[in-house]
């Protein structure tokens, strides 16, 4: 990575004991089988690229190994290591891992919850549990998908003008922080300076917009029932937080 990359960059590590009670495993065990799905590709296939093609032989069948290895790490029994550890009897925070692959990569639903639908979950619980929860939300990329938006949408009661409205709303509202113009990953950085590259430069500068442009449609989105949308500016700095 460029030397940019790591500039007035801020990252939160976190150190487990005792491997987290099987969370360290967990990820392990996930990387392992990621890499054996994985084409192992060296320089000369790159730049080659008649030999591309052989490399994908027996796609399919790799592909449902690579499901099924998932399935019995996802539907295993590491939540059980974990809720059994003796560093769970006060347990400051829960660790869920997700995992999500697009239905084009089978032609259908993978057989375990994909991340999308255990947030949601997530969310629906939040509501289920205290209707008048609120939600924090942290993205550098504003491009929430349609789901989520539409649930993000259940939170919050609808602002009117009528001070006797009594709707039965919820109470709480969605709160999202996000980058602003000068701090997100697309703003134009200083010294960087290249030269023209027609149709690829229209591309770059038309990212800036884009990404406004939906800042402003998650905005309109959850403003009438109290929701807000910050827009974080800092000279010099990207934002890149992601979390719920």
């Amino acid at each position: 990575m460029s030397e940019e990359y790591f500039t007035n960059r801020v990252d939160r590590y976190m150190s487990f004991v005792n491997g987290g009670g099987g969370l360290v495993d967990f990820y392990a065990e996930l990387c392992d089988i990621l890499c054996k799905y994985a084409v192992k590709c060296d320089k000369a296939m790159l730049c080659d690229g008649s030999n591309l093609p052989s490399l994908f032989e027996n796609e399919a069948a790799r592909k449902l190994e690579l499901e099924a290895s998932l399935v019995r790490l996802f539907n295993g029994n590491n939540r059980d290591s974990i809720s059994n550890s003796k560093h769970a009897t006060n347990p400051v925070a829960y660790a869920v891992p997700t995992c999500q692959l697009p239905k084009s990569f089978l032609k259908r639903t993978l057989n375990f919850h994909s991340d999308a639908t255990i947030t949601r979950n997530l969310l629906r619980a939040a509501l289920d549990h205290e209707s008048s929860s609120s939600v924090r939300l942290s993205s550098a990329y504003l491009n929430l998908t349609p789901s989520l938006l539409s649930e993000l949408q259940k939170f919050g009661r609808i602002v009117t003008d009528d001070k006797n409205d009594n709707s039965s709303c919820s109470d709480g509202s969605v709160y999202i922080l996000t980058a602003g113009t000068i701090s997100h990953g697309f703003a134009p950085k200083r010294g960087t300076a290249s030269k023209p590259n027609g149709f690829i430069d229209k591309i770059k500068d038309s990212i800036p917009d884009a990404f406004m442009t939906l800042v402003k449609q998650v905005a309109a989105a959850i403003i009438a029932r109290g929701g807000k949308v910050f827009m974080y500016e800092r000279p010099g700095w990207t934002f890149h937080a992601k979390g719920v």
